[in-house]
């Protein structure tokens, strides 16, 4: 499963979203994979300032060995 999102896409899928509904925004090993991606880092820079601002709970289900699904759930 590849998970390729914008900021923007992300920023519009948050407000069109209802309270408890999540976002999967990238399946694989993110601490790894955004040093190589920078449309994946820009991202995880949003979540994680969303998540700063209370906007969102984030969420990681492991998969196999490195490999992650991670989630942004609205709040």
């Amino acid at each position: 499963m590849n998970v390729e999102l914008s900021r923007s896409t992300f920023l519009r899928k948050l407000a069109e979203s209802n309270s408890g509904q999540w976002i999967t925004y990238h399946v694989g090993f993110l601490f790894s994979d955004r040093t190589k991606n920078r449309r994946l880092n820009a991202l995880a820079n949003e979540i994680w300032a969303q998540y700063e601002l209370g906007t969102v709970i984030l969420v990681q289900g492991r998969l196999s060995d490195g490999m992650y699904e991670y989630f942004a759930v609205k709040r």
